[in-house]
């Protein structure tokens, strides 16, 4: 026998969106619980639940007024193709028929949480409309379904075209600051995840709350059922047998104690070493290789792709969680959720495959800067590029400062290194200028004029110009 599951409540409410937010976020988070959760301390979100790959973002703002805000993107670091925000009325529990949903489509493999191939305004709100909920006639371009009680309804915009624009709101409670739920949908939300969301609205099973949390309004409007403490069950007479047999077992059989007696001690004999063998001289120096023995290269920008290390490649703290999938891909976040490191790797073609970092203000913002690199690009070269970026950021994460998003070092200070070791310097009349290594087989490109804001600032090349082995651009 299990002791019960304690209620947190004493009265049930119902219908369900007009319960509120009894304190606490546990029941949206539930489904997700498995997925990694950042804590943040200097951004809007107290937390930040993601999905393993980053392209499901469930944010937790707690004091704000829109407290869940949930998105998805193609990839870790593109901007979000839809957002859901639900305010601080909102009940949990309507929360969690969206990340329910999330929760059962998303995996490394599918994109069904991104696409929308429904055409049809009502596939969104279909659950309401087989409730029973009343359409009203078009508005100003809006459709009105308004539930029977009058007390919860849906807005839909049909006729905009902008494709970031706010399309759905689910509401429910009357007007007011502390009354009103809102979950509002931007128009590329997919449809079924939309109405998941209003299937929770729907659903007949009450919600337990605590009758002093509630708003006043929506106690007097909601219908309100004491919670009775669930009583154990009785014992049967087959529980009461069987508690009496082991007992009686336990009497006349007592537990044996062991004694392990130390083992025993064997002798054995060194094996003897195999017999040496000679190999003729060469005048090769590489043909005494073995395939897994290091060499030096220097320069260093030509010393090729090497072997993909993460652990190289991303000198990164341990508090970095780094997720990698059976086909190579690979990410890593600063706690903070501003950096985000991944590795894209194409096994067909190794050029197209790229090492990413990207930077944002905070978490579901537009990135602030970005950076890329080939994936053939020398892994000792990654290791330092990102081990500059972890010194930064670990003396921001110490300081008042912010430079990784706020630093104003003059781009000679960047070059000056380049000409002290003997590169050459070419200004072109277009706002570039070029530096070359003496041997022609690296290249650092600077715009220090700004015309085109879709090409990086800086770029680098390593190998033939005509044919670089590796490239790089930082925006």
């Amino acid at each position: 026998m299990t002791d019960p599951t304690p209620i947190e409540g004493d009265v049930y409410v119902s219908p369900r969106y007009l319960a509120g937010l009894p304190g606490h976020a546990d029941p949206s988070f539930d489904p997700v619980k498995h997925w990694p959760h950042h804590h943040l301390d200097d951004s809007p979100f107290q937390t930040v639940v993601t999905s393993p790959d980053h392209r499901i973002k469930i944010g937790w703002a707690g004091d704000d007024y829109d407290v869940w805000r949930i998105s998805a993107a193609e990839d870790a670091v593109s901007r979000a193709t839809w957002t859901a925000t639900f305010n601080q009325n909102t009940p949990p529990e309507i929360v969690h028929g969206l990340t329910s949903a999330l929760a059962r489509e998303w995996s490394t493999d599918t994109d069904s949480f991104l696409a929308d191939p429904s055409h049809r305004w009502t596939d969104a709100i279909q659950p309401l409309l087989d409730a029973g909920w009343q359409r009203r006639p078009l508005t100003r371009g809006t459709v009105e379904i308004i539930a029977p009680d009058g007390l919860a309804g849906a807005s839909i915009d049909v006729v905009g075209t902008d494709p970031d624009r706010e399309t759905v709101e689910l509401w429910a409670g009357p007007e007011g600051w502390g009354t009103r739920a809102e979950a509002i949908f931007t128009a590329r939300t997919p449809k079924h995840l939309i109405a998941a969301t209003a299937a929770a609205f729907i659903d007949p099973t009450p919600v337990a709350r605590y009758r002093n949390n509630l708003a006043p309004r929506l106690a007097q409007l909601a219908q309100l059922t004491p919670v009775e403490p669930p009583k154990p069950p009785a014992p049967t007479p087959l529980d009461v047998q069987q508690a009496a047999t082991a007992r009686a077992r336990h009497a006349q059989h007592p537990p044996l104690e062991h004694h392990h007696a130390p083992p025993g001690r064997r002798r054995c004999r060194p094996a003897r070493p195999p017999p040496l063998r000679t190999r003729p001289m060469s005048t090769d120096p590489f043909s005494s290789l073995s395939p897994d023995q290091h060499v030096k290269v220097l320069p260093r920008h030509l010393a090729g792709t090497g072997p993909i290390d993460l652990g190289m490649a991303w000198p990164f703290p341990e508090d970095w969680p780094v997720h990698q999938v059976d086909d190579g891909a690979a990410l890593a976040t600063s706690p903070c959720l501003r950096l985000v490191a991944s590795l894209a790797p194409d096994a067909d073609s190794p050029h197209l495959g790229k090492w990413t970092v990207t930077a944002n203000r905070a978490p579901f913002g537009p990135a602030a800067w970005q950076v890329t690199f080939y994936a053939t690009t020398p892994v000792e070269l990654l290791h330092d590029f990102h081990h500059e970026l972890v010194d930064l950021y670990l003396e921001d994460r110490h300081s008042d400062q912010d430079r990784l998003l706020e630093d104003d070092t003059p781009p000679q200070e960047a070059y000056t290194q380049l000409l002290t070791r003997g590169w050459s310097h070419e200004i072109k009349t277009d706002g570039t200028q070029f530096f070359r290594a003496p041997d022609s087989l690296s290249v650092v490109r600077h715009r220090y004029a700004i015309v085109d804001v879709d090409s990086p600032t800086w770029s680098a090349s390593g190998g033939y110009p005509s044919e670089p082995d590796w490239r790089a651009r930082f925006s």
